[in-house]
């Protein structure tokens, strides 16, 4: 057995401690959220599940695929109980992606409407995405400081956001499950719920 215990080292390389740099967020998590290069102001179509009011304001939506990957998670504990399809301006300029629960928006960007692949399933710089494959649909952010009110204009870039146009059609959620939806989602068990997606745009 060796003993260094009366040895002394002297190492101008040797230095002790830890590197402190380890320690500093990635960029992703210091620079500011990323802003599309968009198409203008769009038209989209959109879908919310929801119980009572209607309005957008601080809320997710999404498109029939987007939705049903949400819903197929979420009907072990919804206490949504309606589920509305309508159609809305948006600037196309996207950001960051926020969840939003009617009080308020968390985790994205406050100005710009938000955008993310269903269960954020396609993780790099997603407001930004083009068309993907397998397709699994989108969800969207829309929080109260972007929204168009009053004399606020879209295409002026004052607000990113109008919405609802057009409410073109809701349904319970009894209902869905009545058509099978439930054992659709139990079918497929992940994203893109093909066989539910038939049963939602019916």
């Amino acid at each position: 057995v060796t003993s260094f215990s009366n040895s002394i080292y002297s190492n101008s390389n040797v230095s002790f401690g830890i590197d402190q740099s380890i320690y500093s967020p990635p960029p992703s998590c210091i620079n500011p959220p990323l802003y599309c290069k968009g198409r203008g102001i769009v038209e989209r179509n959109g879908t919310r599940a929801h119980s009572g009011s209607y309005s957008l304001t601080n809320h997710n939506i999404a498109d029939f695929e987007g939705e049903v990957g949400f819903l197929c998670k979420q009907y072990y504990g919804t206490e949504d109980t309606l589920i509305s399809y309508f159609n809305l301006l948006m600037n196309s300029s996207y950001s960051q992606y926020s969840y939003c629960s009617g009080g308020g928006c968390d985790g994205g960007n406050n100005i710009g409407v938000g955008r993310a692949s269903t269960e954020n399933f396609y993780y790099h710089s997603q407001q930004c995405l083009k068309d993907h494959e397998p397709y699994i649909g989108l969800w969207y952010s829309l929080t109260s400081e972007s929204e168009c009110i009053g004399n606020k204009n879209i295409s002026n870039n004052e607000c990113y956001w109008k919405g609802p146009l057009t409410i073109y059609k809701t349904i319970s959620n009894d209902c869905l499950l009545s058509h099978g939806f439930l054992d659709a989602c139990f079918k497929d068990l992940r994203i893109p719920y093909k066989s539910a997606l038939p049963i939602l745009k019916q």
